[in-house]
This record gives structure tokens, C-alpha cells and sequence, in this order.
């Protein structure tokens, strides 16, 4: 392959690489994990993930944030995990719901 050419591609790879460079980052690790276990394996899984756990840690303090792992109440007795499958909010909702447990 002549040097143009080598540029000419490296060029093009370049364009493509930027026009789809947000889909890029969207692939995740899990995904293709998924991808590849699932061409083996021929049953039903639950598989979430969490962006958000209910605290950010940070060089000062700890912020609080949003949990989408579960909900929690406040009680008179102190905090209690709140599981509901009628109207799910929460992963810990939806494997409770969807998962068939033996």
C-alpha cells in the first residue's frame, strides 16, 4: 500500500471514528460480555446497571445523590428497604418482580 493511501485510509477512519464517536462511547464492557456469554447460553437473566447508588464520595464530603438500586424509607426504628413490585421504581423492584425464584 503506497503512503497516500495510508493516509487516505488513516483520513477516512478518522471521519468515521469522529461521526460516531458518541455511539463509541456508548459501547460498554457489559454489553459485549453479554454479547458473548449469551451466544452459549440459551436462558432468561436479569442484568441491570446502577448509574446512580445513593452517595457520591468526594475529596471533601460525601454528597448525597439519587439510588436506583433500591428505595429506602425513614422509620421512628431508622431506615427500611422499601421493595415494591406493583409499581417498580428500583432494580431491587424489578428483580423481585421478574426473576423466578426456585
Amino acid at each position: 500500500m503506497s503512503k497516500e493511501n495510508k493516509f487516505k485510509n488513516l483520513d477516512r477512519y478518522n471521519k468515521l471514528k469522529k461521526k460516531y464517536e458518541d455511539d463509541i462511547k456508548l459501547a460498554d464492557l457489559d454489553w459485549w460480555v453479554f454479547s458473548q456469554i449469551s451466544k452459549e447460553i440459551d436462558y432468561p437473566i436479569f442484568m441491570a446497571h446502577a448509574e446512580e447508588v445513593g452517595y457520591k464520595r468526594g475529596a471533601r464530603k460525601e454528597e448525597k445523590r439519587p439510588n436506583q438500586l433500591f428505595q429506602i424509607k425513614e422509620t421512628d426504628e431508622g431506615k427500611e428497604i422499601i421493595i415494591d413490585t406493583e409499581n417498580p421504581k428500583a432494580i431491587l423492584d424489578y428483580l423481585r418482580r421478574d426473576v423466578i425464584w426456585s
